[in-house]
């Protein structure tokens, strides 16, 4: 007896907001990879019993990278990672990435568009290129789980004031 496939994709899709001056001035919306480590957790925590992490957060980057399947925490994040993570000096929140509080979970889908993720940019300029969804709390720490990351369509070119509202959006899609 044969039976046929199904495919279960993980998705996340990042809504990105940039106000000045009370003034949207862009907006960008697209998927990111999940890297291995983020498909293992998925599969070790949802099938096989292991730890499971119980809160995520964001974190924005600044170097010109594209994520790719082999990024983990560990060599991605923190001040030596490749992403080249925003600092303290960088954005408000300062000390610890903002935290995901995702909502109900229906038909495979969780998302935090009821609370939306924020940072506030501190210095005269800030390019960022992209956003992390990570399961460690502290800036800077190469420690946890890197679910997703997303390279923006372009650099962004930030300056003083602005504010980046992130709403995660995370799917399981079986075909």
């Amino acid at each position: 007896m044969v039976l046929g496939r199904v495919s279960i994709e993980p998705r996340i899709i990042w809504s990105v907001q940039c106000v000045r001056n009370g003034e949207v001035i862009w907006t960008e919306k697209g998927k990111n990879i999940v890297p291995y480590e983020g498909l293992n957790y998925l599969i070790n925590a949802g099938l096989k019993g292991s730890a499971q992490e119980t809160a995520w957060y964001c974190t924005l980057f600044k170097n010109n990278v594209v994520p790719s399947l082999s990024d983990t925490a560990a060599t991605a994040l923190g001040s030596g990672g490749t992403y080249g993570e925003v600092t303290d000096s960088d954005v408000e929140p300062q000390t610890n990435r903002p935290q995901v509080v995702f909502g109900a979970v229906s038909n495979g889908v969780v998302d935090n568009s009821a609370n939306s993720v924020s940072f506030t940019v501190l210095p005269a300029s800030l390019t960022v290129y992209g956003a992390v969804l990570v399961s460690s709390q502290a800036k800077l720490s190469t420690s946890g789980v890197l679910l997703g990351a997303k390279l923006f369509s372009q650099a962004r070119n930030l300056v003083q004031d602005d504010i980046l509202y992130l709403v995660v959006e995370f799917s399981l899609t079986s075909s």
